[in-house]
């Protein structure tokens, strides 16, 4: 069965933006992992509150 078909459509099967698609390259290029960028971005808001 297909996963679309068992959990319902997503995301996954929509077009990458080009800004998106920048992202992604400066990420590979700068040897950062997704969720690393992810936990940098949210390091200096964890502590406002």
């Amino acid at each position: 069965m297909a996963t679309g078909r068992l959990l319902g459509a997503d995301d996954i099967e929509t077009d990458v933006s080009a800004a998106e698609m920048t992202l992604a390259r400066f990420l590979r290029e700068a040897g950062i992992a997704p969720h690393e960028a992810i936990a940098r971005l949210a390091a200096p808001a964890a502590g406002r509150g």
